[in-house]
């Protein structure tokens, strides 16, 4: 025998109220039989709790009474007959269920598909303004670029006109500029060997002035060592005293001739 429930049976089952029952029963009376005993009290079948089950899942996801009545139009022939079979029933309801997920799913996709290329084309549009700004801009800068080629392009006769004559000028006056440098040259070759030639005789007589130092020593040398006497001269030598002599008196000397001059 088919198991019934009573609408309160239903209604603590789902965790609603009985008055959500019946609302349900209105909005969806061509998907739910409404079955009644001899008394005239509502009861329900297992297949019948199963649909307000999909309803409350549905209610709880956010969807309205309205997105639900869809879903069941779409996969539901109409009215809903009573079914003699509490398992075929449940088995029906299997790709309803199925069925209504995918839906929902699908329609939240496509609710972000269509997000999505609203912001798409909110950007193209966007950046195609953007596009058209600039190569307004771009366009201008260009056409005055052109003008000012134009003008440098127009100016070139005369410029390079300008530097030719320029280079012939300076090609004419290059021999006489050629013959100053050459001028200065020997010049200044002239002044090098007179310096030269003089650092030659000052050279010369400081060498004269030192041997004639060194000459006027050496006889001094002499007198000293013939001053010394033989025994003064014992264990001496003669060139040895000389030289000795000779250089330590040899700076002395020099500045005294120095000075005099």
């Amino acid at each position: 025998m088919e198991r019934i429930f009573t609408i309160s049976q239903v209604a603590e089952e789902l965790d609603v109220s009985a008055g959500t029952i019946r609302n349900w029963e209105k909005e969806f009376s061509d998907f739910l039989v409404v079955r009644r005993d001899e008394q005239g009290n509502r009861y329900y079948t297992l297949a019948d709790i199963e649909k307000f089950r999909r309803i409350a899942e549905l209610r709880e996801e956010g969807f309205s009474l309205g997105a639900i009545r869809k879903v069941f139009e779409k996969f539901t022939s109409g009215s809903v007959e009573v079914e003699n079979s509490v398992t075929r029933e449940e088995n029906s309801l299997v790709p309803l269920n199925q069925a209504m997920i995918k839906t929902v799913i699908s329609e939240q996709v496509q609710a972000a598909m269509q997000q999505v290329l609203l912001g798409i084309k909110e950007h193209i549009d966007q950046r195609f303004s953007q596009f058209e700004q600039s190569y307004s801009h771009l366009h201008g800068e260009v056409s005055l670029l052109k003008q000012e080629i134009d003008s440098v392009v127009n100016q070139l006769p005369e410029q390079t006109e300008a530097i030719k004559k320029s280079f012939e000028q300076m090609y004419k006056d290059l021999p006489d500029e050629v013959k100053l440098i050459k001028s200065d040259i020997n010049r200044l070759l002239e002044l090098r060997q007179i310096e030269a030639q003089k650092d030659r005789i000052e050279r010369t007589d400081e060498i004269l002035k030192e041997l004639r130092v060194e000459k006027e020593l050496r006889r001094q040398a002499l007198k000293e060592w013939a001053k010394l006497g033989f025994f003064g001269r014992i264990g001496k030598d003669k060139d040895e005293y000389i030289e000795r002599y000779v250089e330590e008196h040899f700076e002395e000397y020099m500045r005294k001739k120095e000075e005099d001059v």
